[in-house]
């Protein structure tokens, strides 16, 4: 596998994306650094194909070549190879594919979900965030190397550890149930030849409407823990 970090991209603002570089830079020393926009109209500022995505990503190493004058942590950003590209947001899942983490500091709150799930239910990659460790201070930028901060793969944090062993566990289930309601369904069927096995039409019954009961108990589960994850960052 490549070492590429992709940052899941929504505004087309150059600065939205310079300290998560180098936060990226300084965690994974990775080969290229991959920006993937997702289409929205919320935000139709994007850079499209083509001469666009070209102006903003050497937009991007100018400006890390102005803060690296005087951040040093942000010297190492200037010769990293960069690429923008657009996605349709039911692609947004291709995103964790064959790369070895992903951002979404600049993701919004549903579309970060999403992804947090998915690579939970994968079981990769990691999904990475920065998280500023000082107060808000109007007017004052925070810098990678100078302001204190952690780089948190939100796939670790004890709601996702839930999560993830909640996705394992609805598996195991359903397949059980499955399982279960095979047999069941195919004893019942015998009941046309057999009358005395027509209580299992009756067993039938109840354990489907279980099983939809317990699915969506699981379902509200599991969005209480998606909603844990990103209460305590967004």
């Amino acid at each position: 596998m490549k070492r590429i970090v992709r940052i899941l991209g929504f505004s087309g603002k150059e600065d939205t994306y310079l300290d998560i570089i180098a936060a990226i830079q300084g965690h994974f020393q990775p080969e290229k650094i991959e920006i993937i926009f997702v289409a929205s109209e919320q935000n139709p500022d994007q850079p499209d194909k083509g001469f666009q995505q070209s102006q903003f990503v050497n937009k991007l190493h100018s400006k890390l070549s102005d803060i690296a004058k005087e951040h040093s942590a942000y010297k190492s950003c200037e010769s990293i190879p960069l690429t923008a590209e657009n996605i349709r947001r039911d692609e947004v899942n291709t995103i964790l594919l064959g790369v070895l983490a992903v951002d979404v500091t600049a993701a919004p709150k549903d579309l970060a979900i999403n992804l947090i799930s998915n690579a939970l239910r994968y079981g990769e990659p990691p999904v990475y965030y920065v998280k500023w460790l000082t107060k808000f201070e109007r007017g004052k930028q925070n810098r990678i190397g100078t302001d204190p901060y952690v780089y948190e793969d939100l796939t670790k944090l004890d709601e996702a550890r839930l999560l993830s062993r909640s996705y394992r566990s609805q598996s195991y289930l359903l397949l059980s149930l499955l399982l279960v309601v095979c047999i069941i369904a195919i004893i019942a069927g015998s009941s046309r030849w057999y009358p005395s096995l027509d209580i299992f039409n009756d067993i039938l019954s109840i354990i489907s409407i279980a099983a939809g009961f317990v699915g969506l108990m699981m379902a509200v589960f599991q969005s209480g823990l998606r909603e844990g994850i990103t209460r305590k960052n967004w």
